[in-house]
């Protein structure tokens, strides 16, 4: 839904409800939001703010509503990986919903401001994603792995 207010802003509504008809969020953006789905249960939107992105996730089977992950650039409607940069640079794979589920980090170490990822592509054999990323001025690709399962302990 867009609304145009007196002072020619425009404005966009929302509202996420599960299968019951249950709302799970409802907001108005100034920019508007991109909406995919995942599956048949769950939905993602990317929202704009502060020329910064965040994704949600919306389980619609089970009504519940994930945290909001800054700068996501890959998920597989269990996971999703997103580049934090809140304490230094991070780049971090975790579980959707469950804040005690899987979760992996990796620090960078790097000293730019920003970073900018470019491509993702996950191993069919092992499951890690490859993450190739630039930063700062420089058009120099650096590349990072990150598992996206636990690591199987060697204790078999």
């Amino acid at each position: 839904v867009t609304s145009t207010r007196n002072d020619g802003v425009v404005r966009y509504a929302y509202t996420v409800r599960d299968k019951s008809g249950n709302e799970l969020e409802s907001a108005v953006c100034s920019e508007q939001p991109r909406v995919a789905v995942i599956n048949k249960d769950l939905l993602g939107i990317r929202f704009y703010v502060d020329g910064k992105t965040f994704c949600r996730y919306y389980d619609l089977k089970n009504g519940r509503v994930s945290d909001s992950f800054f700068n996501a650039f890959w998920d597989n409607g269990k996971l999703v990986a997103y580049h934090d940069y809140d304490n230094g640079h991070r780049l971090m794979v975790r579980d959707m919903f469950d804040e005690n589920g899987y979760y992996y980090e990796l620090d960078l170490d790097v000293q730019a401001l920003s970073i900018t990822v470019t491509a993702c592509e996950q191993s069919e054999d092992t499951g890690d994603l490859t993450v190739t990323y630039t930063y700062g001025d420089g058009g120099a690709e650096y590349s990072a792995t990150l598992p996206t399962k636990p690591a199987e302990s060697e204790d078999k």
